[in-house]
């Protein structure tokens, strides 16, 4: 999986090379975060925002993260920095996606889970 997680770390930087000329942290460095796991929970304005939080998580707070994906049948190659499956119609597949969560909470205290709730974009 190594080569595959170093093409889409490759694609996201790229994209967000490409899209955005800066890219800044507005409040204080680093955020305060707990020892445990965290879970950010946001509205998902744009295509690029779980782009950033991978940026953001993995990259400069060194936390590793994983993400819920309601459509992530449309770009499994996301599993290979950390995205999982979240559909709305498949409650056994939610149901392995928390275990899996859990296990990685477990394994990797510092674990950022990434949720996007309503699974759609909006407008800022």
């Amino acid at each position: 999986m190594a080569p595959i997680r170093r093409l889409v770390e490759a694609l996201l930087r790229f994209g967000l090379r490409r899209t955005f000329r800066q890219v800044c942290w507005v409040g204080d460095w680093p955020p305060s975060l707990p020892d445990g796991p965290v879970i950010a929970y946001a509205n998902h304005h744009h295509f690029y925002d779980g782009h950033l939080a991978w940026l953001l998580f993995p990259r400069r707070l060194d936390r590793p993260s994983t993400i819920w994906m309601a459509d992530w049948e449309r770009a499994p190659f996301f599993a290979a920095v950390g995205a999982q499956p979240f559909p709305d119609d498949d409650p056994a597949r939610r149901a392995a996606t928390l275990r899996r969560t859990a296990r990685r909470f477990r394994a990797h205290p510092r674990t950022v889970l990434v949720y996007y709730p309503e699974g759609t974009l909006h407008a800022p």
